[in-house]
């Protein structure tokens, strides 16, 4: 898998898509702001799910998070996860945070090698 920069409007659109195919509607897409990180993860170069994380601060807020139903459980949340993380602390962030809801996949944190933004 490759995690690599990607355009904020391709993300959206892909996360768009994801959202759409869950029927939540309901839900309202960021617009990417010139302090957000916006990743894809691409396998056999399909945009297969992406993170954008927006940074006020000195803090960093994952505002997006999606991976297509084909490959959730194969990782690539945590890859996005990962790659978000080390491009906030690069950036400056010192705290980042993420919210979920009742009607999102379970969010399993299990990195536990690497403290989260740790210096």
């Amino acid at each position: 898998m490759e995690i690599k920069q990607t355009e904020p409007a391709q993300i959206l659109a892909c996360l768009k898509e994801i959202f759409a195919s869950q029927q939540l509607s309901a839900i309202q897409l960021a617009e990417a702001a010139t302090q957000s990180i916006s990743l894809g993860a691409y396998l056999a170069g399909e945009l297969v799910g992406g993170i954008v994380i927006k940074r006020n601060y000195q803090t960093a807020h994952v505002s997006q998070l999606a991976v297509k139903p084909t490959y959730q459980r194969l990782g690539v949340g945590r890859q996005l996860l990962q790659a978000g993380e080390k491009q906030a602390k690069e950036r400056g962030a010192k705290t980042i945070t993420l919210t979920t809801c009742s009607y999102q996949a379970p969010l399993s944190i299990k990195n536990k090698d690497t403290p989260v933004l740790a210096n």
